[in-house]
């Protein structure tokens, strides 16, 4: 289970060009207990800082100078999934086009400006959440994928519709072997092959 102390020690990144929407931002999240808020005006900085600082949230402009945040979603959008924040957009533009768009480039949720202070605060919660939770899924898939590839037994699992979801090391190399006829093959699969 992802704890309290998890969600508020996430790092935070505000992208806006008004310096006052990026005060009144960080004063509202460090009240509500967050501790590693960062904010900026000047959107050219945002990836390298992104990059270096490796952001789980990010509260992003669409209309800025130099570059907006579309460009931002759409640079976001190109980084190791690992490495890529979880982004609440945060604009004045009311339109389902706008919305739909940021959505579709990537943005995980659609604040429009004025915002509802406390509501930032619950999907900034809400969302950090997620973010440790995939976070700590990926963990466990590369330990469980590790694990499995160690041992000499073929593994596979499958989805309800017997799509193949998984195969260790093991059960690739089987599957790259020379076929056999399909009675020679059988007895040998079913004493090296788990279906999980």
């Amino acid at each position: 289970d992802i704890s309290t102390r998890d969600v508020l020690e996430s790092r935070i990144l505000i992208v806006d060009d008004d310096q006052g929407s990026v005060n009144i931002l960080v004063e509202t999240l460090s009240a509500e207990g967050f501790l590693d808020i960062q904010g900026i005006t000047d959107s050219r900085t945002a990836m390298s800082i992104c990059q270096e600082h490796n952001p789980a949230l990010m509260l992003l402009d669409l209309k800025m100078p130099h570059v907006d945040g579309f460009q931002i979603l759409r640079e976001i959008g190109e980084m190791q999934s690992v490495r890529r924040p979880s982004v609440i957009v945060l604009t004045g533009l009311h339109d389902r086009q706008t919305r739909l768009e940021t959505l579709r480039a990537g943005a995980r949720d659609f604040l429009t400006k004025p915002f509802d202070l406390s509501e930032v605060c619950v999907r900034v919660r809400n969302l950090l959440q997620m973010h440790r939770l995939t976070e700590r899924l990926s963990i466990d898939h590369r330990v469980l994928s590790a694990v499995l590839d160690a041992t000499h037994d073929a593994i596979a699992m499958f989805d309800p519709s017997r799509k193949l979801v998984f195969a260790n090391q093991q059960y690739r190399v089987l599957l790259r072997a020379p076929q056999k006829a399909p009675s020679d093959v059988e007895p040998n699969l079913s004493s090296s092959i788990h279906d999980l």
